[in-house]
């Protein structure tokens, strides 16, 4: 929102808005408490799950709403000195639009322990430009549909957008006012054609598993294999596509897909496509991902 000067000295201020939430995901804190991360507009608010009370809000972007927001599980750190062991707070990524950037996890528990009184719109503006909404903020080459931080705990980031690609990311070791620095690496893709959706998910340290939906109705399912530390200085390409299905025969654009997680069946590893409520895709798999699909 403009803050755009009415008098000397004097500022339009935000009392209340209602701005559809364009992103959710799942947050849990420290102290074990659920909350939810909600995309308004170009802020998180964070809600108390148990209580359905506003806890915070953090201000992201400059001028670009929210679109996802994604939160890699906790790491646990075996103890050194420690008589107990301690899990770290996720790094949570945020994208819309072109722009992405990951919030450090100590931010979202501050903004937790503010118990509302923390980062908002206003209070990060009241002296000009705030560093939490210029800083941190990076372009990616293209609309961005899904992204995850890696649950391996090395510093990787993968992001997939509107035309079948995988771009390789790493977070950097500096922080910037609860921000980590995010540099881009290779784009990987078997084929880029115009999509309407995308869903991405990690399968081993060095591979995720990718589900499009294309304009013209068809699924691709795809594998793209990343190259480790070693093999990254390397002149060889250290990353691969493999692509395991196209699904075909749907009748309009496909405007959302979703892996779940992994799952086994009693005739083996399988993968269920949903298109609608009438059409159904069932498909022995390589990988033991389900496979939803809406419109």
């Amino acid at each position: 929102m403009s803050h755009e000067l009415t008098s000397p000295g004097r500022r339009l201020h935000r009392e209340h808005v209602l701005n559809p939430i364009t992103a959710l995901a799942f947050y849990t804190a420290e102290d074990g408490r659920v909350y939810i991360l909600a995309g308004e507009d170009t802020d998180i608010k964070i809600y108390d799950v148990e209580h359905s009370r506003l806890c915070g809000q953090l201000p992201v972007f400059r001028a670009q709403s929210i679109h996802g927001i994604a939160v890699p599980p906790r790491v646990v750190v075996a103890p050194t000195t420690t008589p107990t062991s301690t899990r770290q707070a996720p790094q949570v990524l945020v994208w819309g639009g072109h722009s992405v950037t990951v919030l450090s996890g100590d931010l979202i528990e501050d903004a937790i322990h503010s118990k509302g009184d923390g980062f908002t719109h206003e209070s990060s503006t009241a002296g000009g430009a705030s560093p939490l909404v210029t800083a941190g903020e990076v372009k990616a080459p293209d609309w961005i549909f899904d992204g995850r931080i890696s649950p391996f705990a090395d510093d990787r980031v993968v992001l997939f957008t509107a035309h079948n690609e995988i771009i390789e990311a790493r977070l950097g070791n500096c922080s910037h006012q609860g921000r980590r620095s995010l540099t881009f690496g290779e784009i990987r893709s078997p084929s880029r054609p115009i999509l309407f959706s995308g869903n991405l998910s990690w399968i081993s340290a060095d591979c995720v598993l990718v589900a499009a939906g294309t304009v013209f109705g068809e699924i691709l399912v795809w594998k793209c294999y990343l190259g480790t530390r070693e093999r990254e200085t390397e002149a060889v390409p250290a990353a691969d596509c493999e692509v395991l299905f196209v699904f075909s025969g749907h009748e309009g654009s496909i405007f959302g897909v979703h892996i779940s997680p992994e799952f086994q069946t009693a005739s083996g590893e399988m993968m269920l496509v949903r298109l609608d409520s009438e059409t159904v895709f069932n498909s022995r798999s390589t990988t033991t991902a389900r496979l939803g699909v809406w419109r």
